[in-house]
């Protein structure tokens, strides 16, 4: 880690600094309760970034900052074992590592500009702003040939449990997707007599490199003609859509927000806003994986499944190290792909409102209540796209019993599709205390999170496997309903979705110079996901919420509460006139709480249904 910097006063009224910066680390990579020592591996990064900025006052009232950055990235993470991937149902897995070996690579140049200036119109003062930025990433490749030595997927979660899916990958998975960034905004902050200022804001967004041609893609060729299946998610791919996907280019949002002095004497305030947000459309969750399947050889090259355990000729179960059962693939010269781009993928957006108010009850307390409504859309998830069902929805299955896909050429494929949603809304009261030796500050909020992008509104994955590790694996990505990923049943409350949340920091000034400090957090339950352990529905996935139980949509259990109580305390010491010290002692979790995490259902091995316990790993 190096960091050199260089400041110069070119005037009173300019300033110029240029920095230097780089970092170079290694750690190891995958480690976690769930994991063993054969699945971890290796990451080391490389950095390098030069920075420019440039300061300039122009006039009485207006200001120019420019910025100029280039920065390279490497990333490589090997594996530290070379063994097949063992999984187990409740997410403790061995062997080589499910996201080594892979590398990337990242070039990347900004160049930004800010100017700000203040003026009186009509009787009101306005202070104007005006932006833009570009990025060019002519450099962003990557690759991920993992799998090569087999994935198994275990039935049960108990050693020598049958096997019930077993992938192979074969070939190279290498990509380039270079990407262009433009952005442009202007805003006016408009202060209208003494109490009232608005803020008003307009922003725009554009984002090339999103426009992959996946007319090459088998799979696209497949769902692009194909007449048997209409569910919605296929019928995007109707008439040849998404054969070239588009730069989203409607990306317009405007802001609007208020400050009210009620009263004019600064003690009652009321603040509002309304606005619509663009997020950058995560490469690795839109076109990252779909880009291999058409600029590298890399697929699937051998695939084997059946939820109840896959057999060999005589009827036993297989078991990892044996002849592998018959490939459930056609076979071929190339290795069939396993992501599809869906045309629904779009720059993930969110509106936003707010309506607050503070309140200084005298000179050492304050209160202040906000009510927040967030609605996110466009956002980008991921899930298997070939069940083993019908267009009626019955499971599929050859002469001898054994399940077959809908698109028989391919295995489990991935659809990546843009129609997440997500809805945040909530409620805070904070509280500000000031007395001549004690000072206190907390929060406390009520919110609904909900979805049907489970592990987070910014996440393109369905599930939080570090939060609930069953999920990962088999599971992963699984929606309800394999046929209709947008059901009600795929709608439930956020992994992130504690109901209540407080937060306390409370500082004591005591007698002979010390200070006594702490910090209360607590949060109540966060949910979790109830399904069977076996395949009802036959469609070859190992997620079903099973008929006549009640459960009526995902996450819908709760785990246990968290609650955390840290002191410290500290004495300043005077050592001479020009040297201090500080002696300090800190407790955490005082009241030494089990805060358990990683939830998991357990199931009665004799039945593999679900149980309603859940246990902490």
């Amino acid at each position: 880690l190096g960091t050199a910097k260089l400041t110069y006063d070119i005037s009173a009224k300019q300033y110029l600094q240029v920095r230097y910066g780089y970092q170079k680390n290694a750690d190891k990579y995958g480690a976690s309760p769930l994991a063993a020592p054969s699945s971890l591996g290796t990451i080391t990064n490389d950095y390098s970034s030069v920075l420019a900025g440039h300061t300039a006052q122009i006039g009485a009232g207006s200001i120019n900052e420019a910025v100029f950055q280039y920065t390279k990235f490497k990333n490589m993470i090997t594996a530290d074992s070379n063994d097949p991937s063992i999984l187990f149902p409740s997410g403790v897995h061995s062997g080589q590592n499910g996201n080594t070996p892979q590398t990337t690579q990242q070039k990347k140049i900004q160049l930004k500009d800010d100017f700000s200036w203040s003026q009186e119109i009509g009787g009101g003062r306005h202070d104007f702003k005006v932006g833009a930025n570009y990025i060019d990433e002519p450099r962003l490749k990557a690759d991920f040939t993992v799998g090569t030595n087999g994935i198994y997927s275990l039935r049960d979660d108990q050693p020598g449990s049958p096997v019930a899916d077993i992938t192979y990958y074969g070939g190279f998975a290498g990509v380039s997707t270079p990407i262009q960034q433009y952005s442009a905004y202007v805003q006016d902050d408009w202060s209208i007599g003494d109490r009232l200022r608005l803020n008003l804001g307009l922003r725009y967004d554009y984002w090339s490199g999103f426009d992959l041609d996946q007319t090459a893609n088998p799979i696209w060729q497949e769902l692009a003609t194909q007449t048997t299946y209409h569910e919605s998610y296929l019928a995007d791919f109707q008439g040849g859509r998404g054969g070239r996907l588009k730069n989203d280019s409607n990306n317009f949002a405007p802001r609007l927000g208020f400050t009210y002095d009620v009263k004019g004497d600064g003690r009652h305030l009321v603040r509002g806003g309304w606005g619509i947000y663009y997020d950058f459309p995560y490469t690795n969750a839109s076109i990252l994986f779909p880009s291999f399947a058409v600029q590298s050889s890399y697929g699937v090259s051998y695939t084997a499944h059946d939820a109840d355990g896959l057999r060999n000729p005589d009827g036993s179960y297989f078991q990892p190290g044996q002849p592998l059962p018959p490939n459930q693939l056609p076979g071929g010269e190339v290795f069939p792909p396993n992501d599809v781009a869906s045309p629904t993928l779009s720059a993930p957006q969110s509106t936003q409102a707010s309506l607050g108010y503070s309140f200084e009850v005298n000179r050492w307390l304050g209160l202040t209540f906000e009510a927040v409504d967030v609605e996110y859309s466009h956002l980008p998830f991921t899930f298997p796209g070939n069940p083993s069902l019908d267009a009626n929805g019955k499971p599929m299955v050859d002469v001898e019993g054994n399940p077959v896909r809908r698109f028989s050429d391919f295995g489990a494929f991935r659809l990546w599709y843009g129609k997440g949603e997500a809805t945040y809304r909530g409620a805070n009261l904070g509280i500000r205390l000031r007395r001549s030796n004690f000072e206190l500050q907390g929060f406390y909020t009520y919110s609904k999170a909900t979805g049907n992008v489970l592990a987070g509104a910014d996440e393109f994955r369905l599930y939080n496997a570090a939060q609930q590790p069953d999920l990962g694996s088999a599971r992963g990505n699984v929606p309800a309903d394999p046929l209709n990923p947008l059901c009600h049943a795929c709608f439930g409350p956020l992994s992130t979705d504690a109901r209540h949340r407080v937060t306390l920091a409370a500082t004591y000034r005591a007698p002979w110079g010390l200070d006594l400090s702490g910090i209360l957090r607590y949060h109540s339950a966060y949910p979790y996901t109830i399904f069977y352990n076996r395949d009802i529905n036959g469609d070859g996935l190992l997620l079903d919420l099973g008929p006549g139980t009640g459960i009526s949509h995902v996450n819908a259990g709760r785990t246990h509460g968290f609650s955390q109580v840290d002191l410290r305390l500290a004495k300043e010491l005077h050592l001479g006139s020009r040297i201090t010290a500080d002696l300090i002692a800190e407790v955490f979790n005082l009241f030494n709480e089990k805060n358990p995490s990683g939830y998991i259902n357990v199931f009665r091995s004799e039945e593999r249904r679900v149980g309603k316990e859940c246990r902490s790993r």
